[in-house]
């Protein structure tokens, strides 16, 4: 039996092996198919943030590239937490092929995150064209699908108007308390400490109530104001550009809406747009636009598939003006499909486009009588009816308990642009496109909230939010090309 342990020597060669943090991992382990990819990017938009050169002073900033990927694969590993990030840089060996070792602080992640905003969507854009180059993406169509993430902020600190009115008049009474007070004595130290308190807290209300008029005129600027009521919408204290949503167990929460554009071929992301309120059919078009433009020399989509949420008439209108074929149901379609014994002995109504008449149920037609223009939809009413068919029809009063004696049927003008997305959603094509929605467009949604367990932003404010959507939008294309693809990635030279 030996007389000693075998242990490295302290004072030997052992001691000054240096180590090539590159010989660590596989060359196909993410980590170093990151790091590839971060080799490629040009970095010159992020090397004008600093001012880097002869004869300047202070400490260097860290590493573009390092940075880059310490975030990127932080995220491929489902660490979200600059704390958590933070520590795996010393503490896990396959970060050190980015760190070398070293330690990068939560805030040194933080202010690079915040300082690079804007310019992480040319990182975004790079794995569109690195999916193209090896031939990812087929632009066959995009498959759009929205979902809420929670926003970091406490549901209790939401504020309508009516309670900010309330808070206000009655800061304003302990006030009014405490000057006539003053009028009868000198004001002490404890005194003039309260006073400050509520003058302070009536500076805080007053920029509330400025920013929650400033959010209600930008909703009414982008939804029918029939729809909108002003009185329950409410600001956060903690995050004032979320809103709240209600969430699929029926509970609300604060949270933001991201729509996301997927191809078909690899379920790559080729565009997502984050809003602070619930609006899915208002984004739709802008997001086609934004895919188009992010695709520019690759390619360009003429089709786009979402589901019932998305296919307003309005929607319809405008992909139709574009020349975009949109294959989508409709919310009455889907309710007959769902619920066919309520829909069974139900009086229903078809328009006929083709001699703009109205056939109901029992066979009759109802022809136009007028017309009008709603200035708040911005569009042009049809109203059809047919009294005389209406007095001889056995089912009237299932129909209609309209005092007149006959039924009135009000059609929207968009109403068959709509029906004609219906039509193409039910041909054979369309139903060969559809069937890949659930998996192209949601796949995305299901990694993220199951598989890498984020439910909710680390960060505050829609700008700040946007650019950490934008970091989950590039590690989940590096992730479907990397298992796609493996060491076989065609890389984009520069």
């Amino acid at each position: 039996m030996s007389s000693y342990f075998d242990e490295p020597d302290e004072h030997g060669d052992g001691a000054f092996i240096t180590v090539r943090f590159d010989s660590i991992l596989q060359k196909d382990h993410p980590a170093m198919l990151i790091k590839r990819f971060i080799s490629k990017l040009d970095i010159s938009s992020f090397e004008k943030r600093y001012k880097v050169g002869p004869k300047q002073k202070g400490r260097p900033p860290k590493g573009i590239r390092m940075m880059l990927g310490l975030l990127l694969y932080a995220i491929y590993c489902r660490i979200y937490s600059a704390h958590q990030i933070d520590y795996a840089t010393y503490n896990y060996s396959d970060f050190w092929v980015f760190t070398h070792k070293n330690r990068i602080s939560h805030d040194k992640i933080s202010d690079f995150i915040n300082l690079h905003e804007d310019d992480l969507i040319t990182v975004f854009l790079e794995t569109i064209i690195l999916a193209n180059t090896n031939r990812l993406l087929n632009f066959e169509a995009i498959f759009q699908d929205g979902f809420f993430i929670k926003a970091n902020a406490s549901k209790k600190k939401n504020r309508k108007m009516k309670s900010l009115d309330k808070r206000e008049e009655r800061i304003l009474e302990e006030l009014r308390k405490i000057m006539a007070v003053l009028k009868e004595k000198e004001e002490d130290k404890e005194t003039r400490k309260s006073r400050e308190e509520l003058v302070s807290k009536l500076d805080k209300i007053s920029e509330l109530k400025n920013e929650l008029n400033e959010k209600i005129k930008n909703r009414s600027n982008t939804k029918r104001k029939d729809k909108i009521k002003e009185e329950e919408i409410s600001i956060n204290e903690t995050d004032k550009d979320s809103s709240l949503m209600k969430m699929k167990d029926k509970s609300y929460s604060n949270a933001y809406l991201k729509v996301a554009a997927t191809d078909s071929k690899a379920d790559i992301i080729v565009g997502s747009r984050l809003e602070g309120y619930c609006d899915e059919s208002h984004n739709a078009v802008k997001l086609f636009n934004d895919v188009n433009q992010n695709c520019n020399d690759l390619g360009a989509y003429d089709t786009v598939c979402y589901d019932s949420g998305f296919n307003t008439m309005g929607t319809s209108v405008s992909f139709e003006s574009m020349d975009v074929k949109v294959v989508a149901p409709t919310k009455e379609y889907e309710n007959v499909i769902r619920n066919p014994d309520k829909q069974k002995n139900k009086i229903t109504f078809y328009y006929n486009d083709e001699n703009h008449e109205v056939i109901c149920s029992e066979g009759k037609i109802l022809v136009e009588k007028e017309k009008h223009f709603d200035s708040k939809r911005g569009t042009i009413f049809y109203r059809f009816r047919n009294p005389e068919a209406c007095k001889n029809c056995k089912r009237l009063k299932e129909c209609t308990t309209s005092m007149k004696g006959f039924r009135t049927v009000k059609i929207d003008s968009r109403f068959p642009c709509q029906q004609r997305v219906l039509e193409r959603y039910k041909s054979e094509e369309g139903q060969h496109i559809y069937k890949k929605r659930s998996h192209a467009a949601e796949t995305f949604q299901g990694d993220l909230k199951h598989n890498g367990k984020f439910n909710k932003f680390y960060r505050r404010g829609i700008g700040k939010v946007r650019t950490e959507s934008i970091l989950h939008d590039i590690v989940w294309n590096l992730r479907r090309i990397f298992n796609y693809r493996g060491t076989k990635i065609e890389w984009v030279i520069p």
